[in-house]
């Protein structure tokens, strides 16, 4: 009897001691996520290997952290074991963690060994899970909402899925020498905060006419910024019309309106500048600020998207809490920017090349007038090169044009956007190429 009773008190101590234990484990005090990494930055920076592992050490006995936070301490302590040997690293370690949350844990990981220069180790972190680009699915619709308050009252913005907001912290040593890159103008901006948040948010929309972004803006000082006694901020805009093509940069102010572009190549028949094409407003919202661009489709008309397209997309907001980024690219750094997709864009081609018909036909008409009053000109011009070539290239486009109205058929539509567009909206560019042939010719008569 006294030996069972013996075995009950050894069983009640046990199961005290694991309940006493369970509850020591739940009680541990849980550490912001922030605190650790800011920590493991400064330890890194120093290079102090030994003074990380301890700091793991304590975190492991004295606190709880999220999932990410336990995956970012294995990748730390595995990449410290491996001495700068990536051969050595091990496995990343099993997690129900989302891929793109542990694709940003890696990229974090490897940040914090380029701060103590071990390169192998932060390329071999870098790339064990390489980075999930963002992808925004645009709706090419028949008509997008127009300007800021269009888009505030729109369906659109009602639905969450259609809200884009996965921002991330601009790289902060990236954005320390962002005074090197003099082209844009980021004065004023606080470029190197350090909140985790982003309070901005974009949707994009498509149809016949162009390309529709609209911004949201969340500011607590809305009244400020209107008064001038705060900043509004300001968005540096980067789109790609496929990889093999000049991308193209504008800077957009949250407030007050404006924008500055900065062309990456000269104008020629294959690229046209932003100037004068980009339209944007921006205006005061119930929680902050709305900023509305759109970009018409003869920009591109040479190339169109298909649906299986992807066209590069850069959205880095400079703001009073600093700088953000959707994608984990940098500025210029187009292979790590977000995507756009397009949806529903086949039934709408129809409707896009018609107005890029009509738009083309009237850029012809409007470059007409000084093309040929120049070439006319009896002191300026030449009235043979006017009369023997000028004019009759005229005609067999001003007759083409003939054929253009609001309710052309699909076939004709579909005729005089591939044989005559290029013609009338490069038209400046054909007469000089018409007006080279000339003067070799006359150079090499005999």
């Amino acid at each position: 009897m006294n030996s069972i009773s013996f075995i009950y008190r050894i069983i009640i101590a046990v199961v005290f001691s694991c309940v006493l234990g369970f509850a020591q484990e739940e009680a541990r005090p849980a550490i912001d996520s922030e605190a650790i990494y800011q920590r493991l930055t400064e330890l890194f920076r120093a290079k102090d290997y030994k003074e990380i592992q301890k700091y793991i050490v304590e975190l492991k006995a004295q606190h709880q952290f999220a999932a990410e936070d336990a995956l970012l301490l294995s990748l730390v302590e595995s990449g410290i074991r491996a001495e700068s040997d990536p051969s050595r690293l091990e496995a990343s370690p099993k997690t129900d963690l989302a891929a793109e949350t542990r694709n940003k844990v890696h990229f974090k990981t490897a940040l914090l060994f380029m701060h103590s220069r071990d390169y192998k180790i932060a390329d071999a972190l870098g790339r064990t899970v390489p980075p999930l680009l963002p992808y925004y699915i645009i709706d090419v619709v028949s008509h997008s909402p127009i300007g800021v308050y269009g888009w505030l009252n729109s369906d659109i913005v009602k639905h969450a899925d259609k809200r884009e907001s996965r921002f991330m912290p601009y790289n902060q040593e990236a954005a320390a020498v962002l005074y090197t890159d003099v082209n844009a103008n980021r004065s004023g901006m606080n470029v190197t905060g350090k909140a985790d948040a982003c309070q901005v948010s974009f949707f994009v929309s498509a149809d016949p006419y162009g390309i529709s972004i609209y911004v949201e803006n969340r500011d607590d000082k809305v009244d400020e910024v209107l008064a001038g006694l705060q900043t509004g901020g300001s968005l540096e805009m980067y789109l790609q019309p496929g990889f093999d093509h000049v991308y193209y940069q504008w800077m957009a102010n949250i407030y007050p309106s404006g924008t500055e572009v900065y062309d990456w190549s000269s104008p020629n028949e294959h690229f046209r500048s932003l100037k004068g094409r980009l339209t944007c407003e921006s205006a005061p919202t119930p929680d902050g600020f709305g900023v509305y661009m759109f970009i018409p489709w003869d920009l591109f008309y040479d190339c169109l998207p298909t649906e299986e397209s992807e066209w590069a997309f850069g959205v880095l907001p400079w703001t009073r809490d600093g700088g953000f980024t959707w994608g984990s690219g940098q500025v210029h750094d187009l292979h790590k920017f977000g995507r756009l997709k397009f949806r529903g864009l086949n039934s709408m081609l129809p409707n896009i090349k018609r107005m890029i018909v009509l738009k083309a036909w009237a850029s012809f008409q409007k470059a007409l007038p000084a093309i040929q009053s120049f070439w006319n000109d009896e002191i300026r011009g030449d009235q043979i090169f006017a009369k023997e070539v000028l004019a009759p290239y005229v005609e067999t486009l001003q007759k083409e044009g003939e054929k253009v109205s609001a309710e052309m058929a699909a076939e004709t539509v579909e005729e005089l956007f591939r044989t005559m567009v290029p013609e009338w909206n490069e038209f400046r560019y054909r007469v000089d190429t018409l007006r080279t042939a000339f003067l070799k010719k006359q150079l090499f008569a005999e």
